[in-house]
């Protein structure tokens, strides 16, 4: 890869962008050294905006569900900076780089480059899979199904041991012990039915 290949960092980029002196020099900066994308693919939008919901609403164990809508905003404006164009992220939560990005308004100039549309479908996509996933994880039929998934793994974990044990212990009964058992169980049945 060459120098002109290399990706530029955003905040490397911002830092050129503050340094010139003329709008027009600026719009022609933007437009060469971010390389901004008018397109990418759909299955790429439907994942990333797949992961975007999924990352902003659980809690940090994932155990519960804590939508983080500053967190989508965030992932969101990331995924567009890391798609659409040859711009690099080196910071692990792109706090720094957004920051940088809107203070600058060059985040606003990238958004205008990016067709309208591209940028609408890419957030309907999002809106969709937040739909989705406030439906498959958060709505009274999802709540009961997790909870019936968490008794069922539980009394696997449980039940399998004692169902060992229990059968051991049937095994080893010879035919008095199993008359006792049946005689105590069919009295027990006979005052149920009374």
């Amino acid at each position: 890869m060459d120098n002109q290949d290399k990706k530029m960092s955003v905040l490397e980029f911002v830092k050129g962008f503050e340094a010139l002196d003329a709008s027009d020099n600026k719009a022609k900066y933007i437009e060469k050294k971010a390389k901004i994308k008018q397109y990418i693919p759909y299955n790429l939008k439907q994942a990333l905006a797949s992961n975007i919901v999924q990352a902003s609403s659980w809690n940090t164990d994932h155990t519960r569900i804590e939508i983080k809508s500053w967190c989508r905003h965030i992932l969101f404006i990331r995924a567009i900076i890391e798609n659409y164009t040859e711009l690099e992220i080196t910071s692990t939560d792109f706090l720094e780089e957004y920051d940088a990005l809107v203070s600058s308004r060059i985040l606003e100039c990238i958004l205008a480059l990016i067709p309208e549309n591209e940028i609408n479908d890419f957030k309907e996509m999002l809106d969709s899979a937040l739909d989705d996933f406030m439906t498959n994880e958060y709505e009274t039929r999802a709540f009961i199904r997790g909870q019936v998934n968490r008794v069922a793994t539980l009394l696997q974990e449980f039940a399998s041991p004692l169902i060992s044990q229990l059968s051991e212990k049937i095994n080893s009964f010879d035919e008095k012990d199993i008359a006792k058992i049946a005689k105590k169980l069919d009295g027990i049945i006979n005052r149920v039915k009374k």
